[in-house]
């Protein structure tokens, strides 16, 4: 049997998987690696749940799911970035891999291996003990997450089947989410006017006293025709573009306000529905509630269940093909960076 590669630089002296601010990498990784599988469990699950339902009610459910997924993977992004910066990506898959391998075939000496890296003392019997574990040190916010999702999601499955004008499931699950207020639309200045007695005024004006041009020897009588039709051709040039200028600035501040008004109306229509959401799910509180402890407690079974080398942890997957596909989806493709490996055990020892 090969020799253990392990080299450790941080435990956790707090206890068993403690959540501590310093943390072995080896923690970081495990813990990222079972959220992500718990919110693949949830997609599983949700695809349970629309399988029988027309695509309508499969597209809201699916555009409702990714969104939610989306979040959580943030999640676990911005904690393997603050642990490990450009090579967050690059730890978790090559984890993700040799974890998923050694538990697929229930390696005891990686096991241990890992154990050590957490330090976890005692050793946990197998990896469904260690998930326990996991469950009860890490998991509690991601659980109660997920099944506060799954649950809102099967109660409004179940509305929509009898109730008239139920509101889009992206308004039921952000009901008790405030609303945004829009930022008012600018409003162009309009262009001043004169008044009436600035008018008058202007009209009764005194006329400027006559000067005449000294003349001057030889100047061309045509001269001072042509600089007077061109100031009055350049002072009407300038007045058409102000005027030209006047018109947009109106027909922006025009343009605006209509698009004001349909924010405004399609900003009421949200509250409407949200106001609708909020008196239904008060009317359905105690369902809510036994759907949300339901699904806990199903997915705490899912995640403390032994696993079958075929089926990876709660259908995570096994393998660097697994590995690199929850990396995409964590990272949103962001290629992996190079750098040093982690302190982790990174390579299961072979027997």
């Amino acid at each position: 049997m090969k020799k253990l590669i392990l080299a450790l630089l941080l435990f956790a002296p707090a206890g068993l998987l403690a959540a501590t601010s310093a943390q072995p990498p080896a923690a970081v990784l495990l813990r990222s690696y079972y959220r992500y599988l718990v919110t693949q469990q949830v997609g599983a699950q949700a695809q349970t749940l629309t399988a029988q339902l027309p695509e309508r009610v499969g597209a809201e459910v699916r555009s409702a799911l990714a969104a939610w997924t989306g979040q959580r993977m943030e999640l676990v992004r911005q904690e393997l970035t603050a642990h490990f910066g450009d090579r967050g990506r690059q730890q978790f898959e090559q984890f993700f891999t040799t974890y998923s391998e050694a538990e697929g075939r229930n390696d005891p000496h990686y096991l241990q291996t890992l154990c050590d890296a957490l330090g976890a003392k005692p050793y946990p019997a197998d990896y469904a003990a260690l998930r326990q574990l996991g469950l009860n040190a890490w998991l509690k916010p991601d659980i109660q997450a997920s099944s506060q999702f799954l649950g809102d999601v099967q109660t409004w499955l179940q509305l929509q089947q009898k109730t008239p004008n139920m509101p889009t499931l992206a308004a039921w699950l952000t009901r008790d989410v405030p609303a945004a207020r829009p930022p008012a639309a600018p409003h162009a200045a309009p262009r001043p006017q004169p008044t009436v007695a600035q008018q008058l005024a202007s009209a009764e004006a005194p006329l400027p006293e006559f000067q005449p041009e000294p003349e001057q020897a030889g100047a061309n009588p045509l001269d001072s025709f042509i600089a007077q039709r061109k100031e009055r051709r350049e002072r009407a040039v300038k007045e058409a573009q102000e005027g030209m200028a006047q018109v947009a600035s109106e027909r922006q501040q025009a343009e605006q306000e209509v698009a004001s008004k349909k924010q405004a109306e399609a900003q009421a229509e949200a509250e409407a529905m949200k106001a609708h959401a909020q008196r239904l799910a008060a009317a359905e509180t105690d369902a809510l509630e036994q759907e949300k402890n339901s699904w806990s407690s199903k997915l705490k079974g899912i995640v403390g269940a032994t696993i079958s080398a075929a089926g990876g942890a709660f259908f995570g997957g096994i393998g660097a093909q697994a590995g690199q596909m929850a990396a995409n989806l964590i990272f949103q493709n962001v290629p992996a960076l190079g750098g040093a490996p982690a302190t982790v055990p990174t390579t299961p020892p072979t027997q």
